[in-house]
């Protein structure tokens, strides 16, 4: 018995609050979806290097891949060489002589010039060959992950104030 009267206290809990609890849900839901479609895409390029090397000197050309990665990390050579403060620049070591340079951000066109501008300032400083092809990407987050996180928060925020009514009717 006590656990009906429970649960039809929670009811009508519901009942009189759906509208102070569903309008503020869908509210926030679709102004973080409409958010989402209007935030650009992050563009992504990377391009994969690797040591010129002979059999005498692998270890001399490990070494010069650590520094070369140790280099290219370095905010002074970025700025030297004008890469956009908008842009992440990550440099990898993927194996003893494979060097990755990845850049992402919004703008398309600096991301493949500056890029390019790392590129060439290895090869003129470091004996590096390109291997393989650039590899290029689009990320952009779902809209229904916005949509669903907006819906989550909206139903507590509506909860919340609906508790707040409650409280200040019934006190």
């Amino acid at each position: 018995m006590e656990d009906k009267k429970e649960s039809a206290t929670y009811l009508g809990f519901f009942k009189e609050n759906t509208l102070l609890i569903l309008i503020p849900a869908f509210t926030v839901s679709l102004s973080a979806y409409f958010y989402q479609l209007q935030q650009p895409p992050i563009f992504h390029k990377s391009i994969l290097m690797e040591m010129e090397y002979n059999q005498e000197d692998v270890l001399k050309k490990i070494t010069l891949a650590d520094e070369a990665v140790t280099l290219l990390r370095t905010s002074q050579v970025q700025q030297e060489l004008g890469i956009s403060k908008d842009l992440k620049v990550t440099t990898v070591k993927n194996g003893p002589l494979a060097i990755n340079l990845d850049v992402s951000g919004r703008d398309e066109a600096k991301i493949n010039t500056d890029l390019d501008k790392l590129a060439i300032y290895s090869k003129e400083r470091f004996p590096l060959k390109n291997v393989g092809v650039s590899v290029e990407s689009i990320k952009k987050t779902s809209e229904f992950i916005y949509a669903t996180g907006g819906l989550m928060a909206g139903l507590l925020i509506g909860i919340f104030f609906s508790l707040i009514k409650t409280y200040f009717k019934k006190y």
